[in-house]
């Protein structure tokens, strides 16, 4: 009995969408940020800043209202984003490749390119809280509170 092979577009399509978001999430990772962040006396600055103006306007009974800051979209954010929007189809197309019946290399490696393009953007932001949780406790514990 002849075995009929279905096409493996899906999984292929997803195998190299999924490849694409891994290998653009792990450039920008390992090459820096697109836009260069606000210096870091700045932020401390600005926060100390407004840190004393909430303290000064609570002890006077009067209400703080926090200064508006802007808020935009950087290209790293985009780059981030794009990233998990490319992983997440890598993802579908190798679950509608299984669905389809195709061959499963093609469809497994899309899951699991696209997976590890998600995860790889989680796990940089995870390492990037425990690094700050870790700085701000050193900071603490350096302080001598009498």
């Amino acid at each position: 009995m002849p075995t009929t092979t279905k096409p493996r577009r899906l999984g292929l399509i997803g195998t190299i969408i999924g490849l694409l978001a891994l290998g653009i999430a792990m450039f920008h990772f390992f090459f820096g940020p697109i836009e260069q962040p606000p210096a870091l006396e700045t932020v401390v600055a600005e926060t100390t800043l407004n840190l004393k103006n909430a303290l000064t306007a609570t002890l006077e009974g009067k209400e703080y209202v926090a200064p508006s800051r802007e808020t935009r979209r950087g290209m790293d954010k985009l780059v981030d984003n794009g990233v998990i929007v490319l992983g997440f189809f890598a993802l579908a197309l190798g679950v509608l490749g299984f669905v389809q019946r195709e061959e499963w290399r093609p469809s497994s490696m899309a899951l699991a390119l696209g997976s590890g393009a998600i995860a790889f953007q989680f796990a940089i932001a995870l390492v990037g809280a425990i690094l700050a949780i870790i700085l701000i406790g050193f900071i603490i514990s350096s302080l001598e509170l009498v």
